[in-house]
């Protein structure tokens, strides 16, 4: 009789369960290793087809934590959003100047990418119109020092693509 009972809180922990597993396989994550002195946003737009039209309608917002050492900051894109491309926008606050990415990481499932130092900059490539990249530091910088824009990384053709397509492959 006793074990009766028992069988309905099981079968629900053994649910409950398998649901938080399955959410957390399905999304894909995008981890920033970064050194950012002061506060600000990171905006970063994708697109999951060919194209790269980024829109603002297809895009995540992410707020960074000034901090005098390196930090890690994670965009977890929506269950069913497989991104094939992203562009990413930093200094929307006005008074940070630089930034250093040291490390930028894809995640789907128990899979995982990883690009560092200057291995970043084989995939991805600064605006040049408003960004400067000093390679040797992996600094990327405002062009100009009081520019109201952003500065930014855009994929650099479809090397991105082909890198990110590697984590569906494995699920």
């Amino acid at each position: 009789m006793n074990i009766i009972r028992f069988i309905p809180i099981i079968f629900l922990a053994f649910l409950f369960s398998k649901c938080t597993n399955y959410k957390e396989a399905e999304d894909f994550v995008l981890q920033f290793d970064l050194y950012s002195k002061s506060n600000d946003s990171i905006h970063i737009y994708y697109v999951e087809t060919d194209s790269l039209d980024f829109s603002e309608k297809k895009s995540i917002w992410k707020k960074i934590d000034g901090k005098n050492s390196n930090q890690m900051v994670e965009i977890i894109f929506p269950k069913d959003v497989n991104p094939k491309q992203f562009r990413v926008d930093f200094g929307h606050n006005p008074s940070l100047q630089e930034i250093v990415i040291n490390k930028i990481n894809f995640k789907l499932n128990k899979n995982e990418i990883e690009l560092k130092g200057k291995e970043i900059y084989h995939f991805f490539r600064p605006d040049d119109s408003n960004t400067i990249l000093e390679k040797d530091s992996g600094i990327l910088k405002r062009k100009f020092e009081n520019q109201k824009a952003v500065f930014s990384i855009y994929p650099k053709g479809n090397k991105l693509q082909k890198k990110i397509e590697e984590i569906y492959l494995k699920r």
